[in-house]
């Protein structure tokens, strides 16, 4: 599976700009707030989910297990590398953010970037399957329509 990196990362950057925003209107709207650990899933669900659409759309068929898995390691280091560069800008913005994470040893950092690291790689593997298999069911509705 041939993943476009520039729309995912279009997407996946996009999702995390408009996190924030989303959840202010959550708050004044609903009066609820999304959950933290959402912020940092939903990015990545849009992505893959996007690119398994695609791909679909591009190829007529449900893209191979073994593609979807590359395309899902692939997807994940490069969420990893955007999300790492918009903390980077965050804390020079905020830099008061900082200062929890200070006392924290570098190997709890390194053990929790490697735990998301996995749970990325799992996140965009399952919404790239999402994405195709709702893609085929639309586009198989679609053709029952037109004939």
């Amino acid at each position: 599976m041939k993943t476009n990196i520039v729309r995912f990362s279009l997407v996946y950057v996009g999702t995390c700009i408009a996190m924030p925003f989303m959840d202010l209107a959550a708050q004044k709207l609903l009066g609820a707030e999304l959950p933290g650990a959402a912020a940092g899933m939903i990015p990545f669900m849009t992505a893959a989910m996007i690119e398994g659409q695609r791909y679909v759309k591009d190829h007529g068929e449900k893209p191979t297990t073994s593609g979807m898995w590359a395309a899902s390691r692939l997807m994940a280091l490069v969420g990893l590398v955007w999300s790492l560069l918009l903390a980077v800008v965050f804390v020079m913005v905020f830099p008061e953010v900082l200062a929890p994470l200070s006392s924290l040893p570098i190997i709890w950092m390194l053990v929790i970037l490697g735990i998301s690291f996995v749970l990325s790689i799992l996140l965009c593997r399952l919404f790239i399957g999402l994405g195709a298999k709702n893609q085929l069911k639309q586009m198989a509705r679609q053709h029952t329509r037109s004939s």
